[in-house]
This record gives C-alpha cells, structure tokens and sequence, in this order.
C-alpha cells in the first residue's frame, strides 16, 4: 500500500484540508518503475494517472492529515533508540577491527587519523542517544517536540550518510563490497 496525502479542502487554511489515505498499489492507474541506486536500493518513480480511491481508504478523519502527519514525526524520536542501537553494533565491531588488524607493522588504533574518525563516531553516536533520550522525554511529559518533532528525522537523514563514510575511510575500499571474503566483516560495513 501506499499512504497518501491529498488536499481534499482547496479552500482551506495552509495546514488544514489534507487528508490521507490508504491506496493499494495493485489499484487501476497505480504504476511504478524501479530506480536502482549505486547501493544496489531500490527507490521507485511511482504514478498516479486517473486514481480513484474509495471514501473507505480514509485513515482517520477527513481534513486531519497534516495532524497525523505531525504527529508521526513526533513519535520519531523514539525509533532513534534502534537506530541508536544498530549504529552502536557497527561502532562496536569497527572499534575492535580497528584494535586487532595491524597496517604498516602496528594496530590500526595506533593510527592518529584513525582515533580521530573513531571520535567522530563516538560523538555522532552520542548525539544519536541523547536525541532519542529527548525523544522519550518528551513523551513521557507529554511535551510536544521542538521544530515539530522533524528534528530528529532530519539529523538522522544527515547521519547514515556522514557515519558510512567515515567507517569506509576507516576500514579502506574494500569495505564497500558486498559479500566478500577480501571485505572487513565479509562486506557487511
């Protein structure tokens, strides 16, 4: 399915006259067309020509979208905890290849710049726990999220990418294949 967000109110106020449905992707005039990535992910173009969704695809109340929408931002903070936690895992492993595989005669650790990409990701893992320590913070006091609850998804979007790259400078080329027996955890960095 697909969860779609429509002004059904053109006369309304900015936030208000949105409403969302659920729209089975096997519906008449859905089609989409696969985009592979260099990551080997798979986004989709995805069209809408001549769609009709039936009133009973409404989720929730007619004209209440942007506040559902909202509302799913403000409950992101708390999926930070697992995200944190995959994250901490890969830190984890890198930390320890780091201290057991030698370049040039010594440990990898031995290395400055090396340290120095380690504190990187200790600083951004840091900031992945006290997000989500916010996050449930706030729910526990019923405080609604500062910058509508969008922050925490927006500095995550800015973190997979910056955490990837240091950890692929740290552990050389060959950490980008999949799969392999010459890769750093046989590709799964």
């Amino acid at each position: 399915v697909l969860y779609l967000a429509a002004r059904t109110d053109p006369y309304s106020a900015r936030h208000h006259g949105i409403s969302v449905f659920c729209l089975p992707l096997g519906s008449p005039g859905v089609t989409m067309s696969p985009m592979w990535n260099l990551g080997g992910g798979r986004q989709n173009h995805t069209y809408l020509d001549g769609v009709r969704i039936p009133a009973e695809n409404l989720i929730g109340v007619e004209g209440q979208g942007w506040h559902y929408i909202m509302n799913a931002f403000y409950a992101g903070g708390f999926g930070a905890g697992a995200f944190h936690a995959g994250y901490q895992r890969m830190f984890d492993q890198v930390f320890e290849y780091c201290r057991t595989t030698p370049r040039g005669g010594k440990p990898l650790l031995a290395d400055p710049l090396v340290r120095q990409d380690l504190g990187q990701l200790a600083g951004i893992l840091d900031q992945m726990k006290l997000m989500t320590f916010e996050g449930l913070s706030n729910a526990r006091h019923k405080r609604p999220p500062r910058f509508g609850g969008a922050l925490s998804t927006v500095v995550m979007k800015e973190t997979e990418p910056r955490f990837s790259e240091i950890v692929h400078r740290i552990m050389g080329p060959l950490a980008q294949l999949k799969k392999s027996p010459w890769a750093p955890f046989d590709g799964g960095a």
